[in-house]
């Protein structure tokens, strides 16, 4: 009884050992490492922020892919549309019947057509300036410049690197403000000795600007950081005038009583260049050249008042600088101190009652825009437009009688109009 039940433990111990010692497989037996699931992908960069994914995962069975904006796909190679710019997350999980394993990449996404919303930046007489959408012409913002009430403006406002660069008075002095173009707060200012009647222009993040007492009898030339508002030099003209700059190459071309001056960009000294249009011999001084000139090329299209013969018009000229010869090219009444816009052979003016655009190869107005009658109650006199029109794509943007008005560059038809009080 004794041996039998011993034999049986001993055979039940036996079949233990044989089935353990017959086990003889590993889990890497079972799963070896060429058979586990591999996640690579390499990526093509297309046009406007679609990106072509090429699969070279191994061992897989089935794919699940997720992107930084939320899109998903269970394709081998998709193809996707990255809707914006920027680092866009790109996961990638691959599957087979024993594991998975997962890659992710940030794809630095540039090429995304954004939808650009251009601007125009304008001020009233009481020195509120309003960011204007300039497809639509509805307000974005609108912001108190820090000046006296009533000092208001002369020159327009000019854009920068993100900011806008307004021209102030607050006389007897100016101040020229860069304004954040988003949230308005004022970046730097710059105070000169004069007032500023003229607006500013920027090169190679420079600005440049004339400020001068009332009446333009002398004036001072600046040169400034656009960044920071130091100063990096400053001329004293030898010549009166309210002209506003105008740069072509390294010259500065600047409108005086007695003509058109060359300056260097660089150093602010003269150049020995200087071109007169008409002017009586008998008058000594006389406010005819505030238009600032307009450059093309080696052609200076200026615009000279005549208003020292008691002439209520203006006279446009065209100068080769190379040749030194001028040539009128035509006349408007009212007279204005609006410097020309060129574009496609046409010059662009404003005065006191339209806009006009003259074709200079056939000496002929293409259309004039008038401007609707003033009918503010409280400002009953016209409003001054000596502010001059801006070209974007195919519109127009100038003040007149107060308004900002939106053109079609090719009818001359009105787009919009904007504003009660706009004088720039």
């Amino acid at each position: 009884m004794t041996s039998k039940r011993i034999f049986q433990i001993n055979t039940v111990i036996s079949a233990t050992l044989i089935l353990f010692l017959g086990c003889k497989r590993s889990i890497s037996d079972i799963n070896p490492i060429e058979n586990l699931a591999k996640s690579k992908f390499t990526f093509e960069l297309k046009e406007n922020g679609v990106v072509e994914f090429k699969n070279q995962s191994e061992n897989t069975l089935r794919y699940e892919w997720s992107f930084s904006d939320n899109q998903t796909s269970t394709e081998k190679n998709p193809k996707i549309s990255f809707k914006q710019n920027g680092n866009c997350s790109s996961k990638l999980i691959a599957f087979n019947q024993f594991s998975k394993d997962s890659t992710q990449v940030d794809i630095k996404v540039s090429n995304v057509s954004v939808e650009k919303i251009d601007y125009v930046f304008v001020c009233d007489d009481e020195s509120n300036c309003s960011l204007i959408d300039a497809k639509s012409g509805n307000i974005i913002s609108k912001t108190e410049l820090p000046v006296n009430p009533g000092s208001g403006m002369d020159g327009s406002p000019t854009y920068s690197n993100g900011m806008i660069l307004v021209p102030a008075n607050n006389y007897p002095n100016g101040k020229l403000i860069a304004l954040d173009i988003i949230n308005g707060k004022s970046q730097w200012e710059f105070t000169t000795k004069r007032g500023i009647r003229s607006t500013p222009i920027v090169k190679d993040n420079k600005v440049f600007f004339t400020s001068s007492n009332w009446g333009g009898s002398s004036a001072i030339l600046y040169c400034i950081e656009s960044s920071t508002g130091q100063i990096v030099w400053e001329n004293e003209l030898i010549f009166a005038g309210d002209s506003s700059p105008t740069i072509k190459d390294n010259s500065i071309f600047i409108g005086s009583v007695d003509g058109i001056y060359i300056i260097d960009v660089l150093t602010g000294k003269y150049s020995n260049t200087k071109f007169n249009g008409f002017r009586p011999k008998s008058v000594s001084a006389a406010s005819s050249y505030d238009s600032s000139p307009c450059v093309n090329g080696t052609e200076v299209y200026h615009c000279q008042n005549r208003n020292f013969t008691n002439e209520p018009f203006s006279q446009i000229f065209t100068y080769d600088t190379q040749s030194k010869k001028s040539n009128k090219l035509f006349e408007l009444s009212p007279r204005t101190m609006s410097s020309p816009t060129y574009i496609d052979q046409s010059l662009i003016i404003n005065n006191q009652t339209s806009l006009v655009i003259f074709d200079i190869n056939k000496k002929n107005f293409k259309w004039v825009f008038k401007f609707p009658v003033n009918t503010n109650k409280s400002r009953p006199f016209p409003f001054s437009f000596d502010s001059s029109p801006k070209v974007n794509q195919n519109s127009i943007y100038a003040v007149g009688n107060g308004k900002l008005f939106s053109i079609d560059l090719l009818t001359g038809k009105e787009n919009w109009r904007y504003g009660e009080e706009i004088i720039t």
